[in-house]
């Protein structure tokens, strides 16, 4: 069960008003935050990557634990959905190679010596 939030609310608690959130929102919002370990086996990566993402400001994370020594950071939804979607690319068709071949060559006679095996790459080169 996915629980939407207002990201004022997290504004709101980083500019210290605290009048705008309330208890069940903060309880609300940190029930949806997933742990970075989380995030890492959702997407598919390691660990570091998802470190790295955070590091770098690619990833948007709270920091619930104490001062820089007890680093716990937490990845909510609609973070993590934004870092999807920005990081998301279109998908080009594939193109054929192009010196592919139209078909398939005909295959060599069993008993085929070297210089026949090479005439036949050079012609199939020159096609």
């Amino acid at each position: 069960m996915t629980t939407k939030f207002d990201h004022s609310i997290l504004t709101a608690c980083a500019e210290g008003s605290s009048s705008e959130a309330t208890d069940d929102d903060l309880a609300i919002m940190l029930q949806t935050a997933m742990g970075l370990a989380d995030v890492a086996e959702k997407l598919g990566i390691s660990l570091r990557q998802v470190q790295a993402h955070v590091d770098d400001g690619s990833l948007v994370a709270v920091d619930i634990g104490r001062g820089n020594d007890r680093r716990s950071l937490r990845v909510l939804p609609d973070d993590l959905e934004g870092f999807l979607k920005r990081r998301r690319t279109a998908v080009a068709k594939a193109s054929p190679f192009p010196n592919a071949l139209p078909k398939r060559p005909k295959p060599l006679p069993g008993d085929a010596d070297y210089a026949q095996r090479r005439a036949a790459r050079l012609a199939r080169r020159a096609v």
